[in-house]
């Protein structure tokens, strides 16, 4: 991502879509972004110079997404903080400040968290708030640096300079590989980790997942701001860790694996080449393979370092070749699939035996395209009922598929999770 906004293009009225953006003031030349840079609710929505990277700039990026449940709305997500653009007091009133808030769920709030682009001319837009129908503003018309953002009432001419915006998305970062391993991750609404079993999908969720979504989407798409669980991913390339979901976007990252699990050892902190599920008994979240060593570890500590054949039988490890990725295997939970250049092959982590042969099994994904069945980049599990879906990734392409059938792709990665593009790809 280029930390000039050079590398940045205005977005016409016809351009506009789901990705990542910068929000810069027609009147100041300043762009909208979290004062601090912090993460807490309610902290203001400022104008400030233009960031070089890191999280200051990560601060200043903002997620527009349609909203579903109403038509030409859209909601403002900060990538830093990963809550959105609100009007939490004096919803309905002019002048009232502009901070962040977690996503909202009552249909009474999340309307001040909506925002209607309104093309005004030359790639210029006003953001119209859906609750109050007041434009969002600089106070006082300010062109000073960490001058607030706030709801002003519509001029009965043309909006004034201090409330029209130039959204200029940010550019791919032209990655071709997405993934060298990914995770996926059951959560609460509140983040709690849940495990891998996303539970019984009923009602729009059951209609989604019935006509081909996929168990890793069809809960999301069909109620984008619930609720209830969902599936979110963890993802490593190299040194990098992003962490997101089709229901939230980006939830955390992208940094260094370093920044984000400070706690773990080198290597593993330059990079894994797997990441899968931890064993439930070890109160950790995943287990990391990177060289010849292997981790269970979380966002607040790690295991024991160990070699990897204590898990990876050395019989397993010559079947399925050069190590791509692990992942949950079924329904049931506490094996592994272990995918390979030359094969793939399902083992339980917790029956290794050294002085004994391996106990794995072939595990075919005969639906898979070859690209993705044998040798694929990263792949992870999710669960609903009896029913295993896996999201297997290839160069910038993904699949998700259950044991006899194609579900999903390929396609690009950044078709279905647009708001990847200029951040990660």
């Amino acid at each position: 991502m280029s930390a000039s906004s050079d590398a940045l293009s205005g977005a016409s009225s016809d351009a506009l879509s789901e990705g990542i953006y910068l929000l810069k003031n027609e009147a100041s030349g300043l762009y909208a972004g979290v004062r601090g840079a912090k993460t807490a609710q309610s902290v203001p929505i400022v104008q400030q110079e233009l960031h070089p990277q890191g999280t200051a700039r990560h601060s200043q990026l903002w997620h527009l997404r349609p909203n579903a449940a109403k038509e030409g709305a859209w909601t403002l997500q900060n990538v830093h903080s990963a809550l959105r653009m609100d009007i939490m007091t004096g919803r309905g009133r002019a002048g009232s400040p502009v901070q962040q808030c977690p996503a909202e769920t009552r249909q009474d709030l999340l309307v001040s968290q909506l925002w209607r682009p309104v093309a005004s001319g030359d790639d210029r837009y006003t953001l119209v708030n859906v609750n109050s129908g007041h434009l969002l503003s600089v106070h006082d018309d300010s062109n000073a640096p960490d001058a607030t953002l706030e709801q002003a009432a519509k001029p009965a001419a043309e909006a004034r300079p201090a409330q029209q915006w130039r959204l200029e998305r940010v550019e791919s970062r032209g990655e071709t590989t997405a993934f060298d391993a990914l995770t996926a991750t059951v959560v609460s609404s509140s983040g709690g980790i849940l495990g891998s079993v996303l539970g019984s999908l009923s009602g729009a969720a059951k209609q989604a997942l019935d006509a081909g979504g996929g168990i890793f989407e069809a809960a999301a798409k069909a109620i984008p701001d619930s609720d209830t669980p969902y599936v979110r991913f963890e993802g490593f390339r190299g040194d990098e860790f992003i962490r997101f979901s089709k229901r939230r976007g980006i939830e955390a990252g992208p940094r260094k694996i370093a920044d984000q699990f400070p706690h773990l050892p080198k290597p593993f902190s330059d990079g894994f080449d797997a990441v899968g599920p931890a064993a439930k008994r070890g109160g950790h979240t995943y287990l990391g393979f990177t060289r010849d060593q292997a981790v269970e570890f979380s966002d607040k500590g790690h295991g024991p370092v160990h070699d990897a054949e204590s898990i990876l039988h050395p019989g397993l490890v010559q079947a399925v070749g050069e190590l791509c990725d692990v992942t949950g295997f079924g329904a049931e939970g506490g094996r592994l699939v272990v995918f390979g250049r030359k094969d793939s092959c399902t083992m339980d982590p917790t029956r290794v035996d050294l002085a004994r042969g391996s106990s794995h099994q072939q595990f075919l994904l005969t639906a898979a395209p070859d690209a993705f069945g044998f040798g694929p980049d990263a792949a992870a599990t999710a669960v609903s009922d009896s029913t295993a879906h896996y999201f297997l990734t290839k160069g910038d392409e993904f699949v998700v598929v259950s044991e006899d059938k194609l579900i999903q792709g390929p396609a690009r990665l950044t078709e279905a999770y647009p708001f990847l593009d200029g951040l990660w790809m």
